[in-house]
């Protein structure tokens, strides 16, 4: 079941499966009158890199400016794509768990 999981997944990071899901948004939002086009909130000024040359794990890319909305959105989605796919490669790349995966489910019956 993980690795079905985690095929799904893979399968999902692609630009493709992000245009397939943006676009039945889309068709979702206009089916409401009330709802608008995305779009990007105001500018931000850049933030002092003298103070935040100091963070730990900090780069210029944090604060990166996107085109438009979609761009943004796009991000959002292979990050938690990639996301997904290392959680459950962490979680289930155990060697105890590959014993237990060997073995087969346990059996829960009762014998009488």
């Amino acid at each position: 079941m993980v690795r079905a999981t985690l095929a799904t997944f893979e399968g999902m990071r692609s630009e493709e499966a992000f245009e397939l899901l943006y676009a039945s948004f889309q068709k979702k939002a206009e089916s409401y009158s009330m709802v608008e086009e995305p779009k990007l909130g105001r500018k931000r000024s850049k933030p002092d890199y003298s103070i935040l040359q100091f963070v730990e794990g900090y780069n210029e890319s944090q604060g990166h400016q996107f085109e438009s909305a979609k761009d943004m959105y796009r991000r959002i989605y292979f990050e938690a794509i990639d996301c997904f796919i290392v959680s459950l490669k962490d979680r289930f790349d155990q060697p105890s768990f590959q014993v237990c995966s060997t073995r087969g489910a346990p059996s829960f019956h009762h014998q009488k």
